[in-house]
Order: C-alpha cells, then structure tokens, then sequence
C-alpha cells in the first residue's frame, strides 16, 4: 500500500473539520454524554494551533490526517484520523508502522493518548507494541519504546551476521547432498573459515559465503572448484570489514566486482501480540502438505519471466523438502487467508543464534499483511527456543527491509556479492 503524507494547508481546513465531526462523533458522545459543538470547535482550533499536520493520501485523494511532534527523545502522535469509508483496510496500521520505524531507528520512543472509551484503537496500538503507561479521566496514555538490540555494526556483529545465513545454507546443502537421490554435482566445502556451495540447477548455486582474508591461500582452488556449475555464476559473498581488504583486492585482481549488496539485519528475539489481521493464520506445514508448501514458497519467490514445467516445478518440491529435512535446525512456518496457503517462513537455528533463511507471499495476496505476520511468527518462535539474536537478509531498500525495520531489526552492514566483470566488459 502507498500513501502519500503532505503538510495540510489552509485550503485543508474545512474538510480537516468536517473529517474531525465524523470520526469522533461516536467517541465524542461516549466519552462527554452528548455532542457538545463549543467543546468540538474549541479542540479543533487547538489542533490547528499546534499545526504539524500532514493530510495522509492515497492516488491524490485525501483520506486522513496525522499530528506528530518530534520531539528531543520521542515522537508524540497527537492524532491520527482515517476517514469512515476508508477505515480497515490497513491505511493507519501502515502509517503508525512507519512512524514507529522511523523513531525507533533514530532511538525515540512515540508515545500517544487514546480515549478510555476508544477500545478498537487501544487495541490496534497495543498489538503495535504501545504499553499504558498513565491514565487520566478521559485517556490512556501509552508509549512504545524502541526495542533492545543486542548487536551494533561491529565487525563481530557483521562475521556473525554473515555466517550465520553461510551455516543456514550449508545445512540445506547436507541435507540434501545426504538424500537418497541427490543432484549431481551438489556439493558443500570449507576454505578457511568460508563455506563454499555448489548446486546446478535454474538457478544454480556457485558461491563462497562468509569470505574472508584467511581463504587467501586457498582463493584459485575455490575459483575452480565452483566453475562450470549450471546455471550459476561464481560469487564470493564478502562481509565488509578491514580485515578482508586483501580479499576484496585479491578478487579485484581476478575479475570480480561488488555486482550487487544483500542487507543484514539483526532483531532480539520476542514474544509480542500476535494477534493477526482477520482472516490470517500461521501455522507449521503438515507432513502430507510439504509439497504444497514448497509450492507455496516457489511461488512466493518466482520473477513475473520465470517459469516451470510441471516435470520441474515436481523435482525442486521434492528437492526442496529434502533441504530442509533436518528438524532439529529448521523450522517452517505457513500462513494462510482464509484457510489458502498464502506465504512461508523458514528459520534456522544454532545454539543462541537464529536465521531467517525465507519469508516470501504468493502475488495474489500480498498487500494482507502476511509478511508481517510471518516475521512476529519467528520471533515469538526464536524468543521460545531461547535465542538470543535473530539475522535476517534481503534486498537493500525493499518493500521487506522496510517492513523488518518495523518490526524491529537493524541494519547489521551491507553484504558485498562480487562476481566477475561481463566478458564484453
């Protein structure tokens, strides 16, 4: 959903009062008696007097108004209205998402005021993660602070980050290379601390992660033992820390460049309200419904050009069930609307360390809230297996990226993917 926030004007003030009069009408009675017009036009100037109001839009078309006061250690939201014909379809849960995100990645905490009588909105902050802290004789008032985040962009924090998404992927490796039928050519290998990773296939997989300088030594073996895999390109996943300058110099030497960056990020596990949007379930796969759940997974990554026969989309189900076989490290998680497999959530686990490998939402469906739902999901799921951090990784500034950081992970570093220069280069 895309919304538009632009300062209202006073060309917006008749109809900021009449969308006032709407809103509150119902809230207004309970909380006061009656409709009382003196005391509606008294806080209604007020409102205007302490201006910084934005109109929320949508496609040009105004649907609502927020007051936000950013202040030296918090962010106060003095009113948020969504007018009557556009409420519940997630337009103010979107815009409180996004005015938590911001404050909490610049350390505020927002707090606001909600009326005693208001039941549907003091839910709607509390599954927000507000908590009451105070109440007067008319309002509670709640705060949201920003949550505690046990790691910072250190060059410890960045290693850990990067090889906590290489074991994820190396676990999926053995178990499928320890199948009763795994593909050719599958195979997995340490250089130095880096685990390299080759699988043909559309696509294939010819990767060293988690490089580092101490894989110098080894750096043309690796070359070479990646090379020639269908449907691959060889590619040194490089976490971006001064010791592996050598490295990335190294690689320059030999052809290859940062092509493209994955963000790392990182969250402290928790229990939060899991309350889901109507409709939305999440739950572990059945062991009669693993294919569909592949399937559900296939179709949540696939590009708009990329497509299947019947004969492959069946063997990488199959594939794709034997890596993530090993139940003590993995679990699944998969969402539904309305009772239809919609999205999939994969974490990996080690010890205290916990890695969102996959989180995708089928086209037709997303937009529902289904990401959102899947990453509280494995939170709740990491915080009660005991994990002390969570690692996650996804395209920089993506519509995902943005909703992780609204749920509370930081950016941990940028993970450099260098492959070689095009041949025409």
């Amino acid at each position: 959903m895309n919304y538009q926030l632009t300062p209202a004007s006073a060309s917006d003030e008749k109809w900021l009062e009449e969308l006032r009069r709407d809103v509150y009408r119902e809230l207004f009675e309970a909380t006061w008696g009656g409709w009382d017009e003196a005391r509606h036009r008294r806080h209604f100037a007020e409102c205007l007097r302490l201006a910084c109001i934005s109109i929320i839009a949508i496609g040009g078309e105004r649907v609502g108004m927020v007051q936000l006061f950013d202040r030296d250690d918090s962010v106060e939201i003095g009113e948020i209205e969504i007018q009557r014909t556009a409420q519940s379809l997630g337009i103010g849960t979107r815009v409180l998402e996004d005015i938590i995100a911001d404050a909490h990645h610049r350390n505020k905490r927002v707090v606001l005021s909600v009326g005693l009588g208001n039941h549907r909105a003091l839910q709607l902050y509390e599954r927000l993660g507000f908590h009451r802290i105070a109440q007067s004789e008319t309002h509670h008032h709640m705060a949201c602070a920003p949550p505690r985040v046990k790691v910072f962009p250190t060059d410890d924090s960045i290693v850990a980050a990067a090889r906590a998404r290489a074991h994820a992927m190396r676990s999926r490796l053995r178990a499928l290379v320890a199948s009763p039928d795994p593909p050719a050519g599958a195979a997995w290998r340490e250089f130095g601390s880096a685990i390299g990773i080759r699988k043909p296939g559309k696509p294939g997989l010819a990767r060293l992660m988690a490089a580092s300088a101490d894989a110098l030594p080894q750096l043309d073996d690796a070359i070479a033992w990646m090379d020639g895999i269908e449907g691959a390109d060889v590619t040194f996943e490089v976490p971006p820390i001064d010791a592996n300058r050598p490295l990335r110099e190294a690689l320059a030497h030999r052809g290859f460049f940062p092509r493209r960056f994955q963000a790392m990020l990182a969250c402290e596990p928790r229990i939060s309200d899991l309350r889901l949007p109507e409709g939305i379930a999440v739950r572990a796969p059945r062991a009669d419904e693993m294919a569909a759940y592949m399937r559900t997974f296939m179709d949540g990554f696939r590009q708009p050009d990329q497509n299947w026969s019947d004969t492959e989309r069946e063997y990488f189900e199959r594939e794709m069930v034997q890596e993530f076989g090993d139940q003590i490290c993995w679990r699944l998680l998969l969402a539904t609307v309305e009772g239809r497999h919609a999205g999939i959530g994969t974490l990996w686990f080690d010890g205290s360390t916990a890695f969102f490998s996959n989180g995708a939402t089928i086209p037709a469906l997303r937009g529902r809230g289904v990401h959102g739902a899947l990453i509280r999901a494995r939170l709740a799921e990491a915080a009660r297996a005991g994990a002390d951090i969570a690692y996650v990784d996804t395209n920089v500034s993506s519509a995902a990226e943005r909703n992780l950081h609204r749920h509370g992970f930081r950016l941990v570093c940028h993970l450099g993917m260098w492959s070689r220069l095009p041949k025409s280069a």
